[in-house]
């Protein structure tokens, strides 16, 4: 039996399906807030964001699906960030390990250090899994995985937040 949970874990991580969840506006849930430093060691909390949509993506270097992922937040990030739109990563990784990755990717959004103890909290069994979070704080929609077309839907839940 451990050995199937093993194989499924992996085969969602690597696989990179998507799966997405979507919140109605009244059953929205809050998200676990967290503090987490970023790759320059400002302190970044979640719920300080509010007034923001903000776009939570769980990662990691060495991720297929988290580095096809990568260049379309980017994408997202630039052509939003003046709308309200918020984007971390939040990277499981050593912090070096982010740091060359967030400079190889020319990455422009930013990059917290993940840990572990906050990724068991979030519940994430496969990684990317990204939330977008409303401008009241409550999380609007999650993503597990990553494939192609599911940009264009974040895309379409971004200006959904940001509407709202």
């Amino acid at each position: 039996m451990k050995k199937i949970l093993v194989f499924a874990l992996i085969l969602i991580i690597f696989t990179g399906f998507g799966c997405s969840d979507k919140e109605s506006t009244s059953s929205r849930k809050t998200p676990i807030d967290f503090t987490l430093p970023d790759l320059d060691g400002n302190d970044v909390k979640l719920s300080s964001l509010k007034g923001n949509v903000v776009l939570v993506d769980f990662w990691a270097t060495w991720c297929p699906p988290c580095k096809a992922e990568i260049p379309h937040l980017i994408t997202l990030y630039e052509t939003y960030k003046g709308k309200g739109l918020v984007v971390l990563g939040v990277g499981l990784d050593d912090e070096q390990k982010l740091k060359d990755f967030a400079e190889e990717y020319s990455i422009t959004y930013p990059i917290l250090i993940g840990t572990k103890d906050l990724s068991q909290k979030y519940g994430i069994i496969g990684i990317p899994t990204t939330y977008l979070i409303d401008k009241k704080g409550k999380i609007g929609f999650k993503h597990i995985g990553f494939r192609e077309g599911l940009e264009k839907e974040m895309e379409r839940e971004i200006n959904i937040l940001l509407e709202e």
